[in-house]
């Protein structure tokens, strides 16, 4: 079953996604990791050589799956202590920086899961980190269906 984050921001766009080929679903993740990326200013090697793989429709190898996975958890917990670093006495934060580590952090993860092997997961799994990476469904969206 198909992890189904995504329905609940755009239940007409999640069900359609449940009948694209794979191929179109790879080239969706492709579409919403880049946009993520680029919003974000993830310039990470690791990221680069996986859009570039990603494009070319070649498997990343189990080492830099590996390689991305550690990324993912590396800017995570440099998001939440930026998070945690920055809140004032109410406990909210308006940090820019914690704002941004959290962007990127759901950027990265918008890359590592398009990695996996099942289309249909890695594409819904891609796209919703790509949403929360850049906060602005409209314009994924609208970067997804433009042919």
């Amino acid at each position: 079953m198909a992890n189904a984050r995504l329905s609940g921001l755009d239940k007409e766009f999640y069900t359609r996604l449940l009948h694209e080929s794979d191929d179109s679903l790879r080239r969706m993740a492709l579409i919403a990791c880049r946009y993520a990326v680029e919003k974000s200013d993830l310039l990470y090697p690791a990221i680069l050589n996986a859009l570039t793989a990603m494009a070319d429709d070649k498997p990343l190898s189990a080492s830099e799956v590996a390689e991305l996975g550690k990324l993912v958890a590396a800017l995570d917990g440099f998001h939440i202590g930026t998070d945690i670093r920055d809140r004032d006495k109410t406990g909210k934060t308006d940090s820019l920086s914690a704002k941004a580590a959290m962007f990127q952090a759901h950027a990265a993860s918008a890359v590592f899961m398009a990695t996996n092997p099942d289309p249909l997961f890695g594409a819904l799994e891609a796209i919703y980190e790509a949403y929360l990476a850049t906060g602005d469904w409209p314009a994924l969206k609208a970067a997804l269906t433009t042919k």
